[in-house]
């Protein structure tokens, strides 16, 4: 009886930690609104370093808890990396409290807030939004998809994310509607 008990917690656990890294993979390294675009494909490739943090956090996610991760990631913030770099730990220590068992909207919001003051760029804006949105805060929503749409635009006017920008003009209108 003792056996089955402790068979099933050690299967429970196991699974909370495999959808913990599933929904950690959908937050972040994922294509918003498109996951059939591959990651070559996908405006969001993340740099060589910003690979290797995700390795890091996918590998660590295997044994650790979303919380020990998360303070890992904290250590990381400490050390002398690029704005780009801290702007993506930020990123990722904010997909991290929206997978973690209840979503904590505003813990993510917090690391998004941060990754956009350090490098502010159409990701970290969209990260907003879609947090925002996910909350029901509809005035950042608003705000935070405008800026989107904003930044999604290259210098020579190139949609960076043309199917982001489809769904999020149509998200916009519902939300401002």
């Amino acid at each position: 009886m003792k056996s089955k008990k402790r068979l099933f917690i050690i299967i429970g656990a196991v699974g909370l930690l495999i959808v913990a890294g599933l929904l950690l993979y959908f937050f972040v390294f994922a294509k918003q609104g498109n996951s059939a675009t591959s990651e070559t494909d996908s405006p969001f490739k993340p740099s060589q370093s910003q690979s290797a943090i995700r390795e890091e956090v996918s590998t660590s996610l295997r044994t650790d808890d979303s919380a020990t991760v998360s303070q890992k990631l904290d250590q990381k913030l400490t050390q002398n990396v690029s704005k780009e770099d801290k702007s993506y730990l930020y990123t990722v220590k904010g997909s991290l409290a929206l997978s973690s068992g209840t979503p904590n909207y505003d813990a993510a919001l917090e690391s998004y807030y941060k990754a956009e003051e350090v490098a502010p760029t159409y990701e970290t804006a969209l990260n907003i939004a879609d947090t925002a949105f996910r909350k029901g805060d509809k005035t950042v929503a608003i705000q935070y998809y405008k800026l989107y749409l904003s930044r999604s635009v290259d210098k020579d006017g190139k949609d960076l994310d043309p199917q982001g920008r489809t769904n999020y003009e149509k998200r916009l209108k519902e939300l401002e509607s």
